[in-house]
C-alpha cells in the first residue's frame, strides 16, 4: 500500500503544522466566503451564490486548497484531487482523514465551533475529488455549521489590520510609527533625516551627501548617525 509513512508520521507532522499560517491562507475564505451572507442574498454583502459557505463541507474545501497552495499535501495526493490518479481508496481516505484531523485540532486550539448538536466531526468521504456519488458522510458534513471563535476573529482581525499598515506606510521596526514610509513600496518623495523605529531605506546618496558636508572629502568616509536619511513615500 502506498504512503504507510503517512500514518507512522502523522501525528508529528500535524503537531509540526503551523496553524497560523494554515488560517490565513483561509482568511480570504473565512472573511469574504464564509461570513458573506450565507447562502442567500444579503443587503450588505449581496448575493453569495448557492453553496453553503458555513458548512463543514465548504471548510474542507477550503482547506484543501490552502494545503495545496502551501505545498503540505504529497504529489500522489494531488493527483488524486485533480482525479488523475489511480482512484485509491486508501489515498482518498488519507486525505479526508487529514481534514478531519486538522479541522479538529482547529477546534481544539480554540479558532472554531461546530453546531447543529455533534459534537464530533462526521466521519471521512470515500472520494474526496468530487467524482462519484454524495455519501451519508458528505451529507452530514454540509449539515454541520462552522463559526470562528472570538479568538480566531481577534486572529483575522489583526493580520488584516497588520497588512493593512505594511501598505500604507507604518513602519515595521522599532517602536516609532513613521507615516510615509513602508518596506517594499516604491521611494516617490522626498528623503528625511533616520529616527529610531523608521524602516532602513536608507537614501544612500542624501546620506553621503551629508557625510561630505560635515566631514570633507576624506576617505575613508566616517559616516555618522546623524547623516543618516531614509526615503518616504
Amino acid at each position: 500500500m502506498r504512503f504507510t509513512t503517512y500514518t507512522k508520521y502523522r501525528g508529528r507532522w500535524l503537531d509540526a503544522m503551523n496553524l497560523a499560517n494554515l488560517m490565513e491562507f483561509l482568511s480570504d475564505f473565512l472573511l469574504n466566503g464564509g461570513f458573506a451572507g450565507g447562502p442567500n442574498y444579503h443587503p450588505f454583502w449581496g448575493w453569495s451564490g448557492l453553496n453553503d459557505t458555513n458548512s463543514l463541507d465548504s471548510l474542507k474545501n477550503a482547506l484543501l486548497k490552502a494545503l495545496m497552495e502551501s505545498g503540505e499535501l504529497t504529489p500522489e495526493m494531488i493527483e488524486e484531487l485533480r482525479g488523475e490518479g489511480q482512484g485509491d481508496e486508501a489515498v482518498q481516505q488519507q486525505i479526508a482523514d487529514l481534514l478531519d484531523d486538522l479541522i479538529q485540532r482547529m477546534v481544539d486550539e480554540g479558532y472554531l465551533t461546530l453546531e447543529n448538536g455533534t459534537p464530533a466531526i462526521p466521519s471521512a468521504l470515500q472520494d474526496v475529488t468530487g467524482q462519484g456519488e454524495i455519501d451519508e458522510a458528505k451529507k452530514a458534513a454540509q449539515e454541520v455549521q462552522f463559526n470562528l471563535t472570538q479568538k480566531g476573529m481577534d486572529f483575522l482581525g489583526y493580520r488584516a489590520l497588520k497588512n493593512l499598515l505594511s501598505a500604507v506606510g507604518s513602519s515595521s521596526l522599532g517602536s516609532h510609527e513613521t507615516p510615509h514610509l513602508a518596506t517594499g513600496v516604491e521611494a516617490d518623495a522626498t528623503s528625511k533625516p533616520y529616527e529610531f523605529g523608521d524602516t532602513m531605506n536608507i537614501d544612500v546618496s542624501a546620506t553621503l551627501k551629508n557625510t561630505i558636508e560635515r566631514e570633507g572629502l576624506a576617505v575613508p568616509l566616517q559616516i555618522d548617525y546623524q547623516d543618516l536619511m531614509v526615503h518616504q513615500t
